[in-house]
């Protein structure tokens, strides 16, 4: 008797360890895909910024292979692997081959006012058309509220430290293009020509942003003011360095603000490489002006509002979350930042040649201070006004769907009883009251 439960039990164990081996087997055949493409993920994303992860990858996937107690699970998670670490040890190699062996010819400049580096590829009227006119017309139709055509701006952060304020804003625009950010930063106790300087300096911007890897200038035009730069960044967590090849232009108005559009535009000093994402569409314009102080009796402040579109090769929801929990965290180092700014500046002897020491003008069309932007004031209000016209907006169609949506509540709970229209207006009425008492006031 005993005899036969033993056997019985040993078949029960032997059931049960084949059972698990079964489902091992569903399991590593479902799991395993997955996993793969994780792994795959990082060691490419990795291996982007560290040539030693792919190497170092190669080298330990050998031995696991030769063991003897190697599952083929394993063997095919290693595999994918190895593909994953060689991809852009591949790309790298391809890169650096094709730099030695196509060389691009460098072609002599056509005149006198732009100049980069020796034999700079391009003329004065190819620099100036990088950045025109017609730009900034467009980025003061956007700071004047007059791009009516596109969605109204959603508020997303809005923030203070003991340094400065920082509202931000954001939307989708109707041709699909890349999410549109507006932010607009106070920095106490700052003039203009600073915080100017400030943003313009890339050298001192490398001791305080740690995103930026290098910068350098390509090429400046005399004439018209054009200054082409290149920046190559680092992503955070996985990915490739973006790489940004860029234009931009300097301008002073009358009232002593400055304004400044910059471009994604190309360069033959600074061709894309394998190892980095170039970054083709950026633009990115910011306006300085003096505002006054938040404090009674103290220095004066200076505003700089921002209008920036990128599309950085990542998701658009993702973009968004990412630029929403770490705009303040980048933003918040500028103020300290800022600070060292101001008695660094104030050592500095030989400043060199850039957009800002060859800014322009205003033109007098576009010029807050002349007679044509003071028209189009008294005809379309305050400054600004179609900013806080599209939050208000958005506001007031969010209330109207929440009466909406609490009105069908109400029925749906009244059964279409004869209280159903006092229910209705018990609740709209108070509302609807509050706005006109408001409309009266404005």
């Amino acid at each position: 008797m005993l005899e036969v439960a033993g056997h019985a039990m040993d078949d029960r164990v032997l059931l049960a360890s084949v059972k698990s081996g079964v489902w091992d087997s569903v399991l590593y055949s479902s799991v395993l895909p997955l996993w793969t493409s994780v792994a795959a993920g990082l060691v490419m994303g990795w291996g982007w910024r560290h040539r030693w992860l792919p190497l170092l990858t190669l080298v330990l996937q050998r031995p696991t292979l030769t063991a003897g107690a190697t599952t083929p699970a394993q063997k095919r998670f290693w595999l994918g692997l190895t593909v994953a670490a060689g991809v852009p040890l591949l790309q790298y190699a391809w890169g650096a081959f094709s730099q030695r062996v196509w060389k691009g010819k460098q072609h002599s400049i056509e005149g006198a006012d732009c100049r980069g580096r020796p034999e700079a590829p391009l003329t004065s009227a190819s620099l100036a058309s990088l950045v025109t006119e017609a730009d900034l017309a467009d980025f003061m139709r956007q700071l004047n509220g007059e791009d009516l055509e596109e969605m109204p701006w959603e508020q997303i952060l809005d923030k203070t430290s003991e340094h400065l304020s920082y509202v931000s804003y954001r939307r989708d625009p109707r041709n699909g293009g890349p999410t549109q950010y507006l932010s607009k930063t106070t920095f106490f106790g700052c003039s203009p020509p600073l915080l100017r300087d400030f943003y313009m300096d890339d050298e001192y911007r490398g001791a305080w942003d740690s995103s930026l890897n290098s910068a350098r200038q390509l090429a400046l035009c005399n004439e018209s003011g054009v200054e082409v730069g290149h920046w190559v960044k680092k992503l955070p967590l996985f990915g490739a360095n973006r790489d940004y090849v860029l234009a931009w232009r300097v301008w002073e108005d009358s009232k002593g603000s400055f304004y400044c559009v910059t471009k994604a535009c190309q360069h033959p000093f600074a061709p894309s490489h394998p190892s980095t994402k170039r970054i083709e569409v950026y633009t990115s314009s910011w306006r300085i002006r003096a505002v006054p102080s938040m404090i009674p009796g103290g220095p004066p402040s200076s505003e700089v509002t921002l209008v920036h579109q990128e599309d950085s090769g990542i998701q658009r929801d993702m973009a968004k979350m990412a630029i929403r929990r770490g705009a303040w965290n980048f933003v918040k180092k500028m103020g300290p930042a800022l600070e060292g700014y101001t008695h660094w500046h104030a050592t500095q002897r030989v400043s060199k040649e850039s957009a800002v020491s060859l800014a322009h003008r205003l033109p007098e069309h576009l010029d807050p201070g002349g007679p044509a932007a003071r028209g189009r004031a008294e005809s379309s209000g305050a400054e600004g006004g179609e900013l806080r016209r599209s939050a208000s907006m958005r506001g007031s169609r969010r209330r109207k769907i929440a009466l909406v949506a609490a009105g069908a509540l109400l029925a749906a709970a009244s059964g279409g009883g004869p209280a159903l229209g006092a229910k209705v207006l018990t609740m709209v009425l108070p509302v609807l009251g509050r706005k006109l008492k408001q409309r009266g006031r404005s």
